[in-house]
């Protein structure tokens, strides 16, 4: 499965509860790839895609590459989560990804 980002196919790959250490979502800034909790709640799982969405938009404009430099790693979370609220169930995905966040069963 994959998202475009900034003109970029970034990928969105399913991880167990184990590998995701409590987060629901993850943005891989060295693999530039997005890590999904694979057994999300279905009320939770567009939003996070998004999320970590904004996460990829900062980092591929340089953006969190300023807050890193400036230790403002709250300030990215906090401009991320507006965001998310204000669009985040809004957005659109590729058929698979839309597919797994409505719910559906998706074999990758």
């Amino acid at each position: 499965m994959y998202i475009m980002v900034c003109n970029k196919k970034v990928p969105v790959i399913l991880k167990s509860d184990e590998d995701m250490e409590g987060a629901y979502g993850m943005f891989q800034t060295g693999d530039e790839c997005i890590w999904i909790r694979s057994n999300l709640e279905l009320k939770h799982r567009r939003k996070t895609v998004s999320h970590e969405a904004f996460h990829a938009v900062l980092h591929f404009t340089g953006h969190s590459y300023l807050f890193d430099k400036l230790n403002y790693f709250d300030v990215e979370e906090s401009l991320v989560r507006a965001f998310e609220f204000g669009l985040g169930d809004h957005l659109k995905f590729p058929p698979l990804v839309e597919k797994w966040v409505s719910g559906k069963e998706i074999k990758q």
